[in-house]
């Protein structure tokens, strides 16, 4: 019923796409020989990504992702690996569901089990974790609107902008970098958006970094 990780890309460099509108300024192009989670709808970017990585059973469905045409088709046409924290089980067999820690936020010191943070992207950070990243670079985890007040790159009418939840985000990811500092001590993660509003990692240019 449970997937268990296995360390994939031991010692590497890996990037997160997460939703962020940020997304939407960056030569994508320049990662496409890189090791990359994208996060929900970001697999559809390209078939360069390695991995998508999902939390909630309702994205799935695709009632979050109702404007995509074929949302459940092109997820089942996606050949990367396929890996959920959903609550939920999932009767397709080519999504792997790894156990969901509801209860604390930070990092599982089990790998059988991803601690959710509350977040999808932030999620993934630790997934990145259990593939034995060492240098985890995070692009889209804007956690704000912008100007035109999209909190996503992708259409998301299900889910419309809350920056109320936005401190809560932040508050789980500083959760995360201090299980990583204490856990994890070679470990590098670092936010590419350095308009961010997640003042919790060390922040560089997207282009010094690729």
């Amino acid at each position: 019923m449970y997937w268990t990780p296995a360390e994939i890309w031991p010692d590497s460099e890996v990037f997160i796409i997460g939703g962020g509108p940020s997304i939407k300024d960056l030569d994508l192009s320049l990662i496409k020989n890189k090791r990359v989670i994208g996060v929900n709808d970001a697999y559809k970017l390209g078939d360069w990504i390695d991995v998508c990585f999902f939390g909630d059973y309702f994205w799935y469905t695709g009632i979050e992702a109702r404007e995509f045409d074929g949302h459940r088709k092109a997820l089942a046409d996606f050949g990367g690996l396929k890996v959920t924290v959903s609550e939920k089980p999932i009767e397709d067999k080519g999504i792997l569901r790894v156990r969901r820690d509801t209860l604390r936020g930070g990092i599982s010191k089990d790998k059988n089990v991803i601690c959710w943070n509350r977040n999808t992207g932030i999620a993934a950070i630790n997934l990145a974790l259990l593939f034995g990243c060492k240098r985890i670079i995070l692009l889209g985890f804007d956690m704000k609107v912008d100007n035109s007040g999209n909190s996503n790159w992708h259409i998301n009418k299900k889910n419309p902008a809350n920056p109320r939840l936005y401190p809560i985000f932040v508050h789980y990811a500083r959760m995360v970098r201090d299980a990583i500092d204490l856990n994890y001590p070679d470990v590098e993660v670092i936010n590419a958006n350095t308009d961010s509003a997640m003042e919790v990692f060390t922040k560089k240019k997207y282009e010094e970094l690729v």
